[in-house]
């Protein structure tokens, strides 16, 4: 048995089948008459073509009758001031062309009823066919038409204003206008691109996705702006390249793609409310899109973003070089980082601390304000807040690298006893003692318990009345934990059991008084704050409010010596992955008076 194709080769278990011989189809043509033609389309609409201003043209039909569907039509004006109209009147009022070439320029193309549709690929070895349209533009050209489907639409010439192009539905077409500044607006717009040397206005108005769309500019208008205003009535899915300014984006949502530019004026992204009636689809305004403003030609003391109200989730990285206005979104998800100032609003809960378990979205910001739910800072040195999930702070976070903050400077709140650090030893592989000198002759301890990850619970008081540990001294043992979370501006409170020795020198002989009592303790975060020490140093940090109380008896060989109260006021900033920057507070014991102190980090 023979295989056999159509080279006349036999296909197994069938006929024979030979070779179709060569033929040729020919096509109809009809010239413009006076710059004027009508024929009678497939859908028996009447479609009048009309030349103004002088010039040729012929239309090209795929069969041998000029009737139906025209396949091309080329068009020769006298001058670039000539138009060409195309109506179609009739049934659909609507007429499809394959290729539409003006051997010149025209003034004007009005062509609302006319769809430049394409053929795809009828099987994967085919090509597509796309439709063509080529025509020199002037300054002001106006082009209306109807659709692009599988088009390719060329427009040549160099314009010093904008070319308008007015089109009904886009979709999987190409418009290259590499030299000419043009002015967009569009029904739908799907899948399709376009390249021009700037934009004045870009308005795409359908209610549905923009799926794989492409924007780009190839050069800034004389005011260094490259696309004016860029309108979407939808979510856009797509790329917009723009070597200077966008003016401003709006949209209901940005779907996915890159938006690069030199600098943004105003991003809008609206979101949209759902309705039955016209089947619109509610939209929460989320971004999805790469964005990255590069600062190029911005002048020094602009904004590369003037301003952005997201209202939905920013959920892809936005980076701006250079300075930006007020930033609003409802939640972040992604990495915003602008690295001059901005003012950042948002429906999260924020945290200068990274979160063990992984923040939600990271702010960078290099000064500036951020604002959140019972949170708001400004600040002018570079600082990273962290999105999280919970609204509290892990303490742990908090007190992070205390451990490591040996290199402070202590002295008493006049100034006048300045020293070095007295004493930051790790004892018990779990513990540090911190010793804050008062003044020359008082100085007192506290010791922490915890490790690098961060503390867990202040267990220790000492007093010191001189400048020596043989001194008359209060020592007390205790055990106050350290809350796991804090939420803003909330208060935790913590208690226990209290124990140590009052020891006091007299007439030569030293006495140790047993004190036993409670301690007590109140943890307070009451925001986060810029804070500055006298050594230079400045840091956006945590404020909390730390205070411990101690009350019990004195007894001393079984006879009671009275009651003992000591009290410790702080106030702390704690700065990531630091510790304590700053503390300032007081301590009293009964009948030795009070002492002042500060702790800097140097």
């Amino acid at each position: 048995m023979r295989a056999n194709s159509r080279d006349g080769v036999m296909v197994a278990g069938g006929p024979v089948l030979e070779a179709m011989e060569s033929r040729l189809f020919l096509s109809a043509t009809l010239d413009l008459v006076n710059g004027k033609a009508s024929y009678v389309d497939s859908s028996s609409d009447v479609v009048t073509v009309k030349l103004s201003g002088g010039g040729s043209g012929v239309i090209t039909f795929d069969g041998e009758t000029a009737g139906g569907d025209a396949s091309s039509m080329v068009v020769m004006p006298a001058s670039a001031k000539s138009t060409l109209t195309i109506t179609v009147k009739g049934p659909d009022k609507t007429t499809s062309l394959h290729e539409l070439i003006v051997d010149g320029s025209l003034k004007s193309l009005r062509a609302a009823g006319v769809h430049l549709e394409g053929q795809a690929a009828a099987e994967i070895e085919d090509a597509d066919s796309p439709a063509c349209l080529t025509m020199g533009v002037v300054s002001g050209t106006s082009i209306v038409l109807g659709g692009l489907s599988l088009a390719c639409v060329t427009l040549t010439g160099v314009s010093t204003s904008p070319v308008s192009l007015k089109l009904g539905t886009v979709s999987d077409s190409v418009i290259v206008a590499a030299d000419t500044p043009v002015s967009l607006k569009a029904a739908r717009w799907q899948g399709s691109s376009i390249e021009a040397a700037w934009y004045k206005t870009i308005h795409l108005k359908q209610t549905d996705p923009v799926a794989g769309s492409s924007i780009v500019a190839n050069r800034s208008n004389a005011r260094g702006v490259s696309i004016a205003s860029l309108r979407v009535d939808g979510t856009f899915h797509g790329d917009v390249t723009a070597p200077g300014a966008i003016g401003s984006l709006k949209a209901h949502g940005l779907g996915g793609g890159a938006i690069a530019a030199g600098s943004l004026g105003k991003l809008a992204i609206t979101g949209q409310k759902a309705n039955a009636k016209k089947r619109i689809v509610a939209n929460s305004g989320d971004v999805r899109t790469e964005i990255s403003l590069s600062g190029l030609n911005v002048a020094a003391g602009k904004k590369t973003l003037g301003s952005a109200r997201i209202a939905g989730t920013l959920a892809e990285t936005m980076t701006v070089a250079g300075n930006a206005g007020t930033i609003t979104m409802a939640h972040l998800r992604a990495a915003l980082t602008v690295t001059g100032k901005a003012t950042v609003k948002t429906r999260d809960t924020v945290s200068i601390f990274e979160p063990g378990d992984g923040a939600a979205g990271a702010l960078s910001l290099g000064g500036g304000s951020v604002k959140g739910p019972k949170v708001s800072v400004k600040f002018s040195v570079p600082a990273t807040f962290y999105a999280i999930e919970e609204a509290a702070v892990a303490t742990a976070d908090m007190f992070e690298g205390i451990f490591g903050n040996a290199s402070a400077t202590y002295w008493s709140r006049s100034g006048l006893a300045r020293s070095t650090v007295r004493e930051s030893t790790v004892i018990d592989g779990g513990s540090l003692t911190k010793r804050f000198a008062t003044d020359g002759e008082t100085f007192f301890d506290m010791t922490w318990r915890g490790s690098a990850a961060g503390v867990t619970a202040v267990t220790g008081l000492s007093y010191y009345y001189s400048d020596s540990i043989e001194s008359d001294a209060i020592h007390i043992d205790m055990d106050l934990a350290i809350p796991s979370s804090l939420g803003f501006r909330q208060t935790v409170k913590t208690s226990g059991s209290a124990s140590g020795s009052i020891e006091i020198t007299e007439g030569g002989s030293r006495y140790s008084i047993v004190f036993a009592g409670l301690a007590s303790s109140s943890l307070t975060l009451v925001g986060f704050e810029q804070v500055t020490t006298s050594q230079g140093g400045t840091f956006v940090a945590a404020k909390v409010h730390y205070d411990v109380t101690i009350a019990g008896s004195m007894t001393y060989e079984g006879t009671s010596m009275g009651k003992l109260t000591t009290t410790v006021t702080n106030t702390l900033w704690l700065a990531p992955e630091l510790g304590i920057v700053q503390m300032k507070g007081a301590l009293s014991a009964s009948g030795a008076g009070k002492e002042t102190y500060m702790m800097e980090r140097a």
